[in-house]
Parts: C-alpha cells; sequence; structure tokens
C-alpha cells in the first residue's frame, strides 16, 4: 500500500487528509472515507488501507480541520462520561453540515485531480457521523457519486421527511449497515428508509448486524466486533465492484 498525509485547500481554510492506494501505476476509482466522531486518527487510516487495499483510491480528510489542532480521543475515556465526552459532543454538536456539503465537493475535486483516479463518479462511505455525511454527499451531488454506504450512521435523518428527502435526491447504489443496538437507528428508521429507498426506486440495502452495538467496525471503539467488521468490509466491497466498475 501507498499511503501519505497531505493537506487539501478548502473554501474555508486547509484541511489534514490521508490518502491510499495500492501500490502500481493503473488508475483507479476513487472513495472518500468520512471519519467517525472520535475524529482522524490512525484507525481511521488503517480502515482506508484495508479499503484501498481492494483496488480504490481512497482520501480521508479530517472533517473538523475548523478546529485547529484539537487533542485527540482516547474512546474508552470518552464513553466512560465526563469532560472528554462533553468535549466529544461540543465538536460534534458545532459541525455545520452545510459548511460539510461545501467541503464534500472539495473532497470530490480532490479525486476528480488526481491522475490516478479515473472516471469522476465515486464512491463515498463513512462511520457514525461519517456515514450519515456519506449519505448526504451522494443526495447534495448526485451526479459524482456512483455508490454510498453508511455503517452505524446518524444525522441523515434529521427531519420528519429526511428518509424521502434522502432517497429522492439519491443517484447512487446505497447500504446501510445498522447496529443492532443502536438507539438512534431502531427498526422504525429502517422501515422508513426502505420505503423510502423502494419507492424512489434507489437499488440498495439495508441489513442489520446481529449483537452488534453501534461502533462496532472501528478497531479502536469500545463497541467494536471483529464478525461484523469483516461482514462490513466484504459489504462494502460487494458494494463498489458493483457500482464503481
Amino acid at each position: 500500500m501507498i499511503g501519505c498525509e497531505l493537506e487539501i485547500k478548502t473554501l474555508d481554510g486547509v484541511a489534514k487528509a490521508y490518502v491510499t492506494r495500492p501500490a502500481g501505476t493503473t488508475a483507479l476509482r476513487g472513495a472518500v472515507m468520512f471519519i467517525d466522531a472520535l475524529g482522524y486518527r490512525p484507525t481511521m487510516h488503517a480502515i482506508a488501507d484495508r479499503v484501498a487495499a481492494t483496488g480504490y483510491v481512497v482520501v480521508v480528510p479530517n472533517i473538523f480541520y475548523r478546529e485547529g489542532d484539537y487533542a485527540p480521543f482516547d474512546p474508552k475515556t470518552v464513553f466512560a462520561g465526563g469532560a472528554e465526552l462533553q468535549r466529544l459532543m461540543k465538536l460534534v454538536t458545532g459541525y455545520d453540515d452545510r459548511a460539510a456539503m461545501r467541503d464534500a465537493a472539495t473532497w470530490l475535486d480532490f479525486l476528480d485531480r488526481r491522475d490516478d483516479v479515473r472516471e469522476r463518479a465515486h464512491g463515498a462511505f463513512g462511520y457514525c457521523m461519517g456515514g450519515g455525511l456519506a449519505l448526504q454527499t451522494a443526495c447534495a451531488y448526485p451526479d459524482r457519486v456512483a455508490a454510498v454506504a453508511s455503517f452505524h450512521g446518524g444525522r441523515f435523518l434529521t427531519t420528519a421527511d429526511g428518509a424521502q428527502q434522502l432517497a429522492t435526491r439519491c443517484k447512487a447504489a446505497a447500504y446501510v449497515g445498522v447496529a443492532q443496538i443502536d438507539r438512534n437507528h431502531d427498526q422504525a428508521v429502517t422501515d422508513r428508509l426502505e420505503a423510502a429507498f423502494t419507492t424512489a426506486g434507489v437499488p440498495h440495502a439495508i441489513e442489520r448486524y446481529p449483537d452488534a452495538s453501534h461502533g462496532w467496525c472501528v478497531p479502536d471503539h469500545p463497541a467494536y466486533q471483529a464478525e461484523g467488521a469483516e461482514r462490513h468490509y466484504g459489504k462494502l466491497g460487494e458494494l463498489f465492484a458493483k457500482h464503481l466498475r
């Protein structure tokens, strides 16, 4: 694998990003990976490496770049509650979705400009709040995203008609992986999404991961579940192999 950190200029500043791809000179399809709420860190880079190894150029932007050099979060400390959880929630609740979608265009532009990325319809995927951002990106730029995946995602059903709005604006093939234990995504949310995607004619799959809790895909998360994480790599690989050809 060839991975490196670099900087991407945005409309609002400069963001660090990690870019990874298999060794070689062949031009590949590209994908944007949206990080979880715990921030830009080596664990996210390792997930990107795993996905890129199957034949993609993956960029992982630091979506919280407007906060400057914030101290990294220790997941175990965060989920124990207290000051670190408050610091994390301040970061997340202060995140502006409109600014995020301005940034999303910049991440897609970055892939477009690379000589080692072919064509202009990319993939998008993410975890936790990043899953919601991936889906929002597919809706905001329907002609630029061909396949989108959300794993234990959030932030994409924030209004009563959120599911319908998402489905009618999305042209990408979609995969939504849901934890069996997730207070923010229960069966009612799945039913709304399923109905909306079906009515809109969006190719999709929504799957529940048994015995998994929110965060099961991410190795440094207390809810990490190795079996479910392996399954998620397989499902993401199937989605990209079919729709990013």
